[in-house]
């Protein structure tokens, strides 16, 4: 019988993320830094407040930070390969799902008989599941880093991406300085990452030269499908449309139903003129469950244009099962609230889809004014004539790279 797990309370995560705080420091050579001092000097009174059974597995959690500075190493005084017996094998293989706690002191022992790669990843899930979403990351980022498997590698980074946005432009910015030492593929996520913020000039060499690696090796389907797809996004981000057309494209081989994929192709043709091949592809990116609202997004526009409102109204409701960020859930709502307008709905509903997309998205002068316009439409009896009617849009934001999950992981 596995031991009882420790109780994960306040105290418990405050003692975590005091120790992951003091990781971090020491991974930047600050082991005499103030902070790491003040740091190590609370330590003591707070797990004074923990059970044997807390302490024991924050001991784990130290010994697991400290493999990551070691670089997936082990420790030059701990177990050896021949230490590990078949019988702790079995038991990882068979340690519950419901029981984290379990699996990771289970992967303490077995770690010196295991790949790096599949240690980091095992330790982010386990911790992940026990919503200690920081200490995940630090294992995903390894895995961005340091694993040997490819897709592993994007994996890591795709998942430090989904939980620390800062921690991944970090990482991000690292590659493209260094982009020998990662594989193409996640070379091709970070300048993804990264080619909003970086001028073309430092981005495009590295794409270029990870497009050229990553032709001259064999790769899976999903790895492939993932690769053209990343790319296809800078060359789209950056305006350059026929070289994303053409990534694209190559994507569809590989992934002929990524809804991903098909956004993209149907933003590019629309804006060059070719509107129904444009709405062919944007439909069929709705016909697949994704992360992103941007196919919806981009047909709402178009009908709501041609005064297709009921279309529009239910492309909008389709679109919220996809949406993810607040950005997309605002632009939703306040589409939501032209078009239920414009079909005649009561004035408290257009109002109160106004008011809840104003709150996803403060920031947005044209939600705003339009908000504005039909308010004084009801007071004044002003003639209504929307302000803003967003176009179809031309190229992704950077969040349309995490549309769908990019590579299969087992």
């Amino acid at each position: 019988m596995p031991p009882n797990p420790p109780q994960v309370n306040a105290d418990y995560r405050d003692a975590a993320t005091l120790q992951l705080r003091r990781h971090y420091l020491l991974a930047t050579g600050k082991a005499d830094d103030p902070e790491t001092l003040e740091i190590e000097g609370r330590l003591p009174d707070l797990l004074e407040g923990l059970d044997d059974t807390q302490l024991r597995s924050l001991n784990g959690l130290v010994s697991d930070l400290n493999w990551v500075r070691r670089k997936g190493a082990p420790a030059p005084k701990g177990p050896k390969r021949e230490d590990v017996s078949p019988q702790d094998r079995a038991e990882l293989t068979k340690a519950s799902k419901k029981n984290p706690h379990e699996v990771l002191r289970l992967l303490r022992v077995c770690a010196p008989a295991m790949r790096p790669d599949g240690i980091a990843f095992a330790r982010a899930t386990a911790y992940l599941s026990l919503d200690l979403k920081a200490v995940a990351v630090v294992f995903f980022d390894f895995l961005a880093e340091a694993a040997d498997r490819e897709e592993l590698a994007l994996h890591g980074f795709n998942q430090v991406y989904r939980l620390d946005r800062d921690a991944a432009f970090r990482r991000a910015a690292a590659v493209v300085a260094s982009p020998t030492d990662y594989h193409p593929l996640v070379v091709a996520y970070g300048a993804a990452l990264l080619v909003e913020k970086a001028h073309p000039f430092e981005i495009l060499p590295v794409v270029a030269d990870a497009h050229a690696q990553f032709s001259r090796e064999p790769h899976s389907v999903s790895n492939a499908g993932a690769f053209y797809r990343l790319v296809g996004v800078v060359h789209h981000v950056l305006r350059d449309l026929d070289t994303a057309l053409w990534f694209y494209r190559r994507g569809l081989r590989y992934w002929p139903q990524s809804p991903t994929l098909h956004t993209g192709i149907g933003m590019i043709l629309y804006s060059q003129g070719k509107e129904a091949r444009g709405l062919h592809h944007l439909w069929r990116a709705t016909k697949k469950k994704s992360l992103t609202a941007a196919p919806y997004l981009a047909l709402i526009a178009h009908h709501f244009r041609k005064g297709e409102y009921a279309i529009a109204l239910g492309l909008a409701n389709d679109g919220w099962e996809n949406a993810q960020s607040d950005d997309e859930k605002g632009s939703l709502l306040s589409w939501m609230a032209m078009c239920r307008c414009e079909l005649g709905a009561e004035r408290d509903l257009v109002h109160g889809l106004f008011d809840r997309a104003v709150q996803l998205r403060p920031d947005s002068k044209q939600i705003a004014e339009n908000r504005q316009a039909y308010l004084e439409h009801l007071v004044g009896g002003v003639v209504l004539e929307w302000p803003h009617v967003p176009e179809v849009a031309s190229h992704p934001h950077v969040d349309f790279i995490d549309s769908e999950d990019l590579v299969l992981v087992e």
